[in-house]
């Protein structure tokens, strides 16, 4: 049984690895063990990998034997599933420095199921609401700007948005001191923020309420089982929070994020302002 276990993560890596090399995209896995039953009887996966070790697998996964490459990503994937976040640490630097595309398709696809084992170990945080880019004009006419905002156009009752006294039309124009003014949807960010939060965690939104600027401390709530595994959800939730895992660890590193393209745009620029409200948002 616990040699059929340890074979496991090297059967899975394999099967993943053929369709992962060809583009680069992220890629969902519906069939991932459980965390800690891809090395049941392992001992040594049961202790921390060092940086040491964990650098040595990520080198070999330049090898060009596909077999020798394979093995590492097997044993990467096997740490991931007992100590997702010291593995996916160690991983994101060297994805987000690759040239080589096949490597960075290597590594993002271990990266990836390392956040899902790590996601899967807590529950992601949930405000409550559903939300949709909008503008906000600030100063005068003579001189006037326009703030991106996360538009509030429905409250779900019995939730943390609903606790703490969030209305239909307020606008979220930041959250934990973090605006949305950088040519992205507002909307997008504010998910990728909330999905990397875990339940009972406290985040601070900055909220326009009419002419009133308030500050709401709002302690994050559970997704209510209405809304659990409908449309996908499980996977945007592990999207965003993979996408804001990169975003974080791209900024500290002062790298480009992945995939990012940010852009200006004016309320006319119809970059989604006038999108339909999502009924899973956080």
């Amino acid at each position: 049984m616990n040699a059929d276990r340890n074979f496991l993560p090297s059967l899975l890596a394999t099967a993943l690895l053929t369709a992962a090399v060809a583009r680069e995209s992220l890629f969902a896995v519906d069939d991932l063990p459980p965390a800690g039953a891809a090395t049941a009887g392992n001992t040594e996966s049961d202790s921390p990998p060092s940086k040491a070790k964990l650098d040595e697998l990520i080198g070999v996964l330049e090898s060009e034997d596909y077999l020798t490459r394979m093995g590492a990503q097997s044993e990467l994937l096997a740490l991931a599933s007992n100590h997702a976040a010291i593995v996916a640490e160690a991983l994101v630097g060297p994805y987000l420095a690759a040239k080589d595309p096949d490597l960075r398709a290597r590594l993002r696809l271990t990266l990836w199921n390392a956040k899902r084992y790590e996601v899967n170990e807590r529950p992601v945080g949930f405000v409550g609401i559903q939300m949709q880019d909008s503008f906000r004009q600030i100063g005068n006419q003579a001189n006037a700007g326009f703030q991106r905002t996360v538009q509030i156009v429905r409250v779900i009752p019995d939730t943390a948005a609903a606790k703490n006294d969030l209305r239909i039309g307020d606008q979220i124009v930041g959250v934990d001191g973090k605006d949305f003014n950088n040519g992205e949807s507002p909307s997008i960010l504010f998910k990728e923020h909330i999905s990397s939060r875990t339940v009972g965690e406290p985040v601070d939104l900055k909220i326009i309420r009419g002419p009133q600027e308030l500050t709401v401390k709002v302690e994050l709530g559970e997704r209510p089982m209405e809304l659990l595994g409908l449309g996908g959800d499980e996977r945007a939730v592990l999207d965003a929070a993979f996408s804001a895992f990169l975003r974080e660890s791209a900024q500290k590193r002062g790298l480009p994020v992945p995939g990012v393209s940010p852009k200006e745009s004016s309320p006319d620029g119809g970059d989604g302002s006038d999108q339909e409200p999502d009924p899973f948002a956080p």
